[in-house]
C-alpha cells in the first residue's frame, strides 16, 4: 500500500464518487473521495467490493475486521 493515504487523515470528505469501468486497460472500480479543501484521493482496483452501507462501530471494531481475513493490517 502506498503512503499517501496518510494525507487523508483529518480532511473533510464532501463527495464520494464511484467509477465502475469495462474498457481493458482501464482499472474496473474507482473510488474518489472528494475533499472540502479542493483535493481528493483515488483508490483504484480490479476487484474492490462496496459494503452495503455504513457500519455502527469504532476504530477498535473495525481495526477487529480488518484483521479477520488474517493479512495485513495498517493503520493511519
Amino acid at each position: 500500500m502506498k503512503d499517501g493515504i496518510k494525507a487523508v487523515v483529518g480532511k473533510q470528505i464532501s463527495r464520494v464518487i464511484v467509477s465502475e469501468n469495462s474498457e481493458e486497460g482501464s482499472p474496473r472500480t474507482q473510488i474518489f473521495l472528494v475533499f472540502d479543501d479542493g483535493t481528493y484521493y483515488e483508490i483504484y482496483g480490479n476487484n474492490l467490493h462496496l459494503t452495503g452501507g455504513v457500519v455502527t462501530g469504532d476504530e477498535s471494531e473495525a481495526l477487529r475486521t480488518a484483521g479477520l481475513g488474517g493479512g495485513k493490517v495498517t493503520e493511519y
